[in-house]
């Protein structure tokens, strides 16, 4: 480790007096005050990057927000609290090297990991900070301390061999926690920031499908979750076409480009053509099967499962058919010619979607070559999706009409017949659950 810079400036422990241990909800968190270059120094943010870090657990930095966070903080000094009050929420903060913090109650060491809240709401000790257990600048993708919520608040401090001597830290309020894995520090992220306007939703829908799994499947609300995800993986239609949240910077420097799509509209547009499968959605995800699968009923839960999957494979090959029969629109990432990628657009396709898997589900014919003829049959109708196509400066749901109308203008005008049946992508016996 190294942490000279850090040593010099602050010695080998600094000791933070008189902090709170006590619950908060489920978990043991220490509550304390420090100076705000004192938490940046010994904290970094772990940025989840699709590329160089995808077990990453923090948004990327919007340095604007960053520099206005600051500004804020630092001018509080000399603001007058009466006329101009300034407050941060607590910084949360997570040690995942425990080496790097201890604790003294009454002059003794004690194990955090030990300490009994069953008789007391909470314990005042001292928190003592072993700088010689950091490195310094913090590790940019592994911090031993990260930063679970307030990276904002304290990247924009300047590195200490960068920093103004004379200048003034305001202090504030602080929350540790000790050992928190990587997963529960994603859960309370998505907690704090999930319902914050800021927050990246690409990011927070990331994280909530990987969380739940498939179990996300047995909510109508979140399905759609599922599916992008899904299609969005290797071997997914849209593999390197989603941006998941977090940091670009991995994904323009492998690819030159950040992908045309992002994880929350992919989502949106999965919401779209599941509205389009209703019956299908009403019997093979019924509330009563999804209940008894929340209940722990394998059957149920292996029976959606295979729904789930069987239905992910008819929307992969009517994208894949799209990808077939539309390539110069497929490949049209930065979408200055075709409308493919477009808000508009995309749900127009996504809403075509619906009704021609749920065409196929009604016709008996599913594959790939279906959709693919059907499209073509489109495309002789003079479909392109080109932009110039279509009426210009219409956006949002007027614009997403005209685009699906002149879609299924064509398709009925070149209609191929594509049909298909959902049950005869699952190979199993029929379940109990099914009728």
């Amino acid at each position: 480790m190294s942490a000279n810079e850090l040593i010099n400036l602050w010695g080998n422990e600094v000791r933070i007096p008189n902090v709170l241990i006590g619950p908060n909800l489920n978990l043991v968190q220490v509550r304390g005050f420090a100076s705000l270059d004192f938490l940046a120094d010994i904290s970094g943010a772990d940025v989840f990057d699709m590329v160089d870090n995808p077990d990453g657990t923090q948004r990327e930095l919007k340095k604007p927000h960053a520099k206005e966070a600051y500004q804020y903080a630092v001018g509080s000094v000399d603001a007058d609290p009466d006329e101009d009050p300034r407050a941060f929420t607590e910084v949360i903060l997570n040690a995942r090297n425990s080496d790097a913090v201890s604790f003294e109650v009454s002059g003794q060491k004690i194990n955090f990991e030990e300490i009994d809240l069953s008789e007391e709401i909470s314990i005042v000790a001292d928190l003592i900070i072993n700088l010689e257990q950091l490195t310094y600048p913090a590790e940019e993708y592994n911090p031993d301390i990260s930063r679970v919520d307030g990276n904002h608040r304290l990247s924009a401090i300047e590195k200490i061999s960068q920093r103004d001597p004379e200048r003034i830290f305001p202090v504030t309020s602080f929350a540790l926690f000790v050992n928190l894995t990587k997963q529960q520090e994603l859960k309370v992220f998505s907690d704090i920031n999930g319902n914050q306007q800021k927050m990246d939703t690409s990011h927070l829908v990331n994280i909530l499908a990987n969380q739940k799994g498939d179990t996300i499947l047995l909510s109508s609300k979140s399905r759609a979750k599922w599916f992008a995800k899904r299609l969005s993986v290797v071997d997914g239609p849209f593999e390197g076409l989603v941006f998941m949240g977090g940091s670009k910077k991995g994904l323009k420097k492998a690819n030159g480009v950040v992908p045309p799509l992002t994880l929350t509209g992919l989502t949106s547009m999965l919401v779209h053509t599941l509205r389009g499968l209703e019956e299908v959605i009403a019997k093979d995800f019924s509330t009563e099967k999804c209940g008894k699968a929340a209940a722990g009923d394998k059957e149920a839960s292996a029976y959606i499962l295979s729904r789930a999957e069987a239905l992910n494979l008819l929307i992969s090959r009517f994208w894949n058919a799209v990808k077939e029969v539309f390539p110069e629109a497929w490949n049209d990432k930065k979408k200055s010619t075709y409308v493919l990628y477009d808000s508009t657009g995309s749900v127009a396709l996504s809403q075509l979607a619906g009704s021609m898997i749920n065409l196929a589900i009604t016709e008996k014919k599913i594959e790939q070559s279906d959709f693919v003829a059907t499209l073509l049959g489109m495309r002789a109708e003079g479909i392109t999706l080109t932009k110039s196509s279509f009426p210009s400066g219409l956006a949002g749901l007027a614009g997403t009409k005209v685009i699906y109308e002149a879609l299924v203008e064509a398709k009925n005008s070149g209609d191929s017949g594509l049909s298909g049946v959902l049950g005869q992508l699952i190979e199993e016996p029929k379940s109990k659950l099914d009728g």
